[in-house]
């Protein structure tokens, strides 16, 4: 990256993290945003599974003890009668939910009987309820001054409702801001542990009503409920005895009500049970206590940086790593950013408020690829401004995006871009499509970018589609050899203007032209590549060499022997030579000589190609051309077996030339097979079903295994004896030209016992094209 590009990029990443921190420190700073943070961390609070401890026991005020005591309020008798029973169970610490003021305690003359009870059990905590109403001031409702002089300790029983209406937290410290009293559960964990710095100050006299502005609730703790209810036992089962001693004997007793619609009851997070009375609160909060897992909520400073934490990873991310990278990473932040505040209240006791930085998380990805494709827009539409606008109409050239904002602008002039490249690249491609020769335009890489029609036809029927690049299209199209040629010449002279002369697989001959191109800024950019069929060109010199060689030496040996005899004649040298004999050897030389001109005329025509196919019966052409040998076969007692009434065995051939290529075969046959012998003509079926294949085998001397390979080529010497006239070999030339025409093959080969055999393969459906056959 360029210098000053980096700088505005550091200005910009800058700008952006600062205000994602800005955002989620801010929200954080305000202790969370209230009801969404809390339904996030009562959620994650479900991983802090607490076990019910064995040592709290909760003596239930439940539906049985009010069935057998009467309703509330009871007299002072009963809860001394159970103080008494308790005392002598020696519990540790015996809590008292439940307010004694009026509305509970309807006898207030036997209140001596409650205080000596209280006395006796030494271990008594007594609540303190705190009543008020939004705008009012708090109003404490304190035991009467006779039973907290005996009391070890009072202790706050008020819970404070989040706004949802849910019971969270308690303050561990709450009252008037000089002397705040602890919270009932704390109360008793500090008198069952033996604390007696805490113990209640006797000598304070307290009102039965306290009035002040100056309250306060510190130490406030969220409640890790447990799982499993605590431990109960109902009131009047202690009373009557049936509960025995030793299950309360050096326990943590709490008193209270349970029964549904006596004293308080508050709706707690999805963690805890629905609905929970205030008794089983005040035992949550004393569990917590004993177990030390104390949970509270992170002060505004620490909830603020947190939440800046996996702001700040986002901001790195998004900045620094591959756009789907950054938006993997910025969700693993957020998973691990929840993990992290799941497992803090465990091993730290720090309540940490997530939704500001998951908020923070939730805009960083939109927000930075909003601002990445803004800073792109203008930078296209800077560049775009040098393009020329000469292509579309000059209707159509003022494009109103219809927009002015900091968006519509540069898309406005991306899209009328847009629409001129298209409309080049249209005439682009129109101009290539008129090009006959196969054309195309690669990259640097090698990677095809456009092609014409011409070329587009040529490498689907090659298989080279739609893995488009210069490797596939020289492997489909070229044999080995020609692909290793153009590969040096890429390899070795890139930005060469060249001709290469190649070879396909079908022995095609074609002129390869490259010519390199380069980019606006002059680098390399790949190349124009076209390739034309040099296949005529070819054909046609070979063909005018061939007819030199011919006419040269095949037709000038016979013509110069009936000249010799001629000369020799007139000379008298042959005077005594019978003139019959004479002409006939004229006759014989000049046949020859007939049937050489014969034969490379119809090997021309079969290379040529222009032939025309029809369904025909090969075995009716094998039958014609056994026909057009017959007398010439039958004077040396040789018989061609056909097969007996066979099958048709129809195919789309050149009528014409088929037979002339299958008489070639069984003359070649008579020729060589000595006297009284058979030649065999078969037609058979191929395996794949496509083809039929036609033989045709003698019993003659066999083929010599140096001469196999050049049977079919003209102009051959071979040392047996199968060719019709040494030294031309255009009569099995001219078989193989007509069987490659069709699309065929053919192979010669020695039988196991005597005799040689010729293959035909010919394609059922019509492959007739024009071919040189002199290259297969």
């Amino acid at each position: 990256m360029a210098r000053p590009d980096f700088r505005k990029f550091r200005k910009r990443w800058l700008a952006f993290t600062a205000v994602l921190l800005a955002v989620a420190g801010g929200l954080g700073a305000l202790g969370g945003v209230g009801q969404p943070d809390h339904l996030v961390a009562d959620a994650l609070r479900r991983f802090d599974v607490q076990e019910r401890r064995q040592d709290i026991v909760v003596v239930a005020i439940d539906d049985v003890s009010l069935r057998a005591l009467g309703p509330l309020p009871w007299g002072h008798q009963a809860y001394a009668r159970l103080l008494h029973t308790l005392a002598d169970a020696r519990p540790r610490v015996i809590g008292i939910s439940s307010p004694w003021g009026r509305r509970y305690l309807s006898v207030q003359s036997d209140e001596h009987v409650l205080a000596e009870a209280v006395k006796r059990a030494g271990n008594v905590v007594l609540p303190v309820a705190v009543n008020g109403v939004t705008g009012r001031q708090p109003i404490a409702v304190l035991p009467s001054k006779v039973l907290s002089g005996h009391a070890e300790a009072i202790g706050h029983i008020h819970t404070q409702l989040d706004a949802d209406g849910m019971a969270r937290m308690v303050a561990l410290r709450a009252g008037p801001l000089e002397r705040p009293w602890e919270h009932m559960a704390l109360a008793m964990y500090r008198v069952g542990s033996g604390d007696a710095a805490v113990v209640a100050d006797r000598s304070r006299l307290l009102p039965d009503e306290l009035r002040g502005s100056n309250w306060t609730n510190s130490d406030r703790m969220l409640v890790p409920f447990p799982r499993e209810r605590v431990q109960r036992v109902s009131f009047v089962d202690v009373i009557t005895g049936k509960v025995p001693a030793e299950q309360l004997r050096n326990r943590y007793v709490l008193v209270g009500a349970t029964a549904p619609g006596v004293g308080n009851a508050f709706s707690t997070p999805p963690a805890a049970p629905a609905l929970l009375p205030e008794t089983d609160l005040i035992a949550a909060v004393l569990q917590a206590l004993l177990d030390q897992h104390f949970i509270q909520e992170a002060r505004p400073g620490l909830n603020a940086v947190v939440n800046m934490l996996p702001a700040f990873a986002a901001a790195l991310a998004l900045g620094f790593l591959p756009t789907g990278l950054a938006l993997v990473t910025v969700f693993s932040i957020a998973g691990l950013f929840l993990l992290v505040t799941a497992w803090l209240p465990l091993i730290a006791g720090v309540q940490i408020y997530p939704v500001a930085g998951l908020f923070a998380l939730l805009l960083a990805f939109p927000v930075w690829m909003v601002l990445r494709v803004i800073v792109a827009l203008r930078k296209l539409s800077r560049e775009m401004r040098d393009v020329p606008i000469s292509v579309l109409p000059p209707d159509v050239d003022a494009v109103d995006s219809g927009n002015d904002d900091i968006i519509g602008r540069p898309v406005g002039r991306v899209q009328e871009v847009i629409r001129q490249l298209k409309v080049t690249q249209a005439l682009l491609q129109d101009s290539l499509d008129a090009v006959p020769d196969l054309t195309f335009i690669a990259d640097e890489r090698g990677r095809v970018l456009m092609m014409n029609a011409a070329a587009r036809t040529a490498f689907a029927a090659a298989g080279a589609l739609p893995s488009v690049s210069l490797q596939t299209l020289s492997a489909a199209l070229l044999p080995a050899p020609a692909q290793l040629q153009v590969a040096e010449h890429f390899r070795d002279r890139p930005r060469e203007r060249r001709t290469l002369e190649i070879t396909d697989h079908d022995g095609r001959h074609h002129l390869v032209r490259v010519i390199p191109r380069t980019g606006p800024d002059g680098t390399e950019a790949g190349w124009v590549i076209s390739v034309v069929d040099d296949h005529s060109g070819v054909s046609a010199r070979r063909q005018r060499d061939d007819a030199l060689t011919f006419m040269s030496h095949d037709m000038r040996s016979p013509l110069s022997s009936v000249l010799s005899l001629i000369e020799l004649h007139e000379l008298g040298a042959s005077k005594t030579q019978d003139v019959n004999e004479l002409l006939a050897r004229i006759k014989r030389y000049a046949r020859t000589g007939m049937d050489l001109s014969e034969d490379y005329v119809q090997l021309a025509s079969a290379e040529l190609g222009n032939h025309r196919a029809e369904p025909e019966d090969l075995n009716l052409l094998l039958a014609e051309a056994a026909d057009l040998l017959w007398k010439k076969a039958e004077s040396r007692g040789i018989r061609i077996v056909l097969a007996d009434e066979p099958a048709p065995a129809m195919a789309e051939v050149d009528r014409g030339l088929m037979t002339r290529a299958l008489r070639n075969l069984m003359e070649s046959a008579v020729r060589v097979s000595p006297d009284n012998t058979s030649i065999t003509c078969d037609v058979q079926s191929a395996e794949d079903g496509r083809h039929w294949q036609v033989s045709v085998r003698d019993e003659g001397p066999g083929i010599a295994v140096s001469d196999i390979d050049l049977m079919f080529e003209k102009f051959r010497r071979s040392s047996g004896e199968r060719t019709r006239v040494e030294g031309s070999n255009l009569a099995m030339a001219f078989v193989k030209a007509v069987v490659v025409a069709h699309g065929g093959t053919i192979r010669a080969l020695n039988c196991t016992e005597q005799g040689a055999e010729f293959m035909l393969c010919i394609p059922k459906k019509s492959r007739i094209r024009g071919t040189d056959a002199s290259n297969h």
